[in-house]
């Protein structure tokens, strides 16, 4: 199944025909199972306009030749998000994701970093992990060197990796953090060194607003920022000021409290309503908003419970129009769910939060396991019928790499 998303303005020369308003939206559903027809006509004629595009042709560019057009205004398209989310499959969750962009019209802005690099987000991103640490909670990621992690960084760019996250600093559940000259002297030569000799994007993984500007001067283009970026930081001062790219996590407590014992009303409300509070601070600030990116925060102060209904949830995020960026990769929650007890057990739990996340419009995968990772998702891409002209034998878009 393949989908095609317009806007009333593509249905000028349409318009009486089809009854078509200023308000209209409309969806169009090509290359269906049987199956695939029954489901979504149940779901979508109670409230929208169902054309067979095999008896009614229209004339428009980029309009297939058979399949469903489905029409509305958006007051009945909501109307079926509602259904679509009280009838939860995996072909449901698809569509749903395709309403709430086309809803929300989310063409995200390229973020133009630092470096005078440009991140676009066309396709989903792979953010590939660099731990300077000794302690990080999955022992094989842990890079003892400057000249390890350039050659690891170098291994995970050839492999697909669109983003490199440095960091110096565990953030383990139960981790107490490090001295901040420690951390300096872990991640920014590590930083210096791979900015010289790779050509993707470097994020520095911080809550200190000294290391994130030595690591920009350095030449890292984002700051990730676990503590959530709160607006009395020194952090959001220094983000807010000089106008960084921002990963805007969130997180309950610290990494040495925050899995002791979390407890949320509503997570989603919650965690949304964090976000919302931190934006409007940077936008007051004069902050351009779309260089924000947000992390919901898997592994950080939250119940097992939490996480899946927060994963579940996903595709709600796509109303702050924004990046997603989640970082699943071996965490203990996922362990929690199939019964692994060991990060390096972890992997192909790990690969199914990624095909998961694909259908729910994630646009940056922090992983540890670039590869098989990337494989995921041309797979998850071909399956869900999203590959289109441009993309190449990797299945990467050459116009963006």
């Amino acid at each position: 199944m393949l989908f095609k998303r317009f806007l009333c303005s593509d249905f000028r020369e349409n318009a009486e025909r089809f009854f078509v308003t200023e308000d209209t939206y409309a969806l169009c559903a090509y290359g269906l199972s049987q199956q695939e027809r029954c489901l979504l006509l149940d779901i979508c004629l109670p409230y929208l306009t169902a054309l067979n595009l095999s008896e009614i042709r229209i004339p428009m560019n980029g309009m297939p030749n058979e399949g469903f057009l489905f029409l509305g205004e958006r007051p009945r398209w909501e109307q079926t998000i509602w259904k679509l989310l009280r009838s939860r499959s995996d072909l449901t969750i698809v569509v749903l994701t395709q309403i709430l962009e086309l809803l929300y019209n989310r063409n995200l802005r390229p973020i133009t970093l630092p470096s005078g690099k440009q991140l676009s987000f066309e396709r989903p991103l792979f953010m590939g992990v660099i731990n300077r640490t000794t302690d990080s909670f999955y022992a094989q990621s842990r890079i003892e060197s400057d000249q390890e992690a350039l050659e690891k960084a170098l291994e995970m760019e050839e492999q697909g990796a669109q983003l490199i996250d440095v960091g110096g600093e565990s953030s383990r559940p139960g981790s107490l953090g490090i001295p901040e000259q420690e951390e300096e002297e872990r991640v920014i030569p590590a930083i210096r060194l791979l900015a010289k000799h790779i050509k993707i994007p470097l994020s520095v993984d911080t809550t200190k607003a000294s290391i994130a500007k030595k690591a920009i001067d350095a030449g890292a283009d984002i700051v990730n920022d676990i503590s959530g970026l709160s607006p009395d930081s020194e952090l959001f001062e220094y983000v807010a000021n000089q106008k960084i790219p921002a990963v805007i996590m969130h997180i309950q407590g610290t990494p040495k409290t925050m899995q002791t014992r979390p407890t949320y009303r509503h997570v989603v409300r919650e965690v949304q309503g964090r976000f919302e509070l931190v934006l409007n601070a940077l936008g007051e600030r004069g902050y351009p908003l779309h260089q924000a990116i947000l992390d919901p925060g898997f592994g950080f102060g939250k119940t097992l419970p939490d996480h899946l209904y927060l994963w579940s949830e996903l595709a709600s995020f796509l109303r702050f129009r924004l990046p997603v960026l989640v970082g699943t990769s071996r965490k203990s929650f996922l362990g929690a769910t199939t019964g692994t007890s060991t990060p390096a057990e972890r992997l192909p739990e790990t690969l199914a939060t990624t095909a998961s996340g694909i259908a729910r419009s994630v646009n940056i995968f922090r992983v540890h396991d670039v590869k098989e990772n990337f494989q995921v998702a041309k797979m998850a891409f071909f399956m869900m019928g999203f590959v289109c002209e441009g993309v190449n034998e990797r299945g990467v878009h050459s116009e963006t790499r």
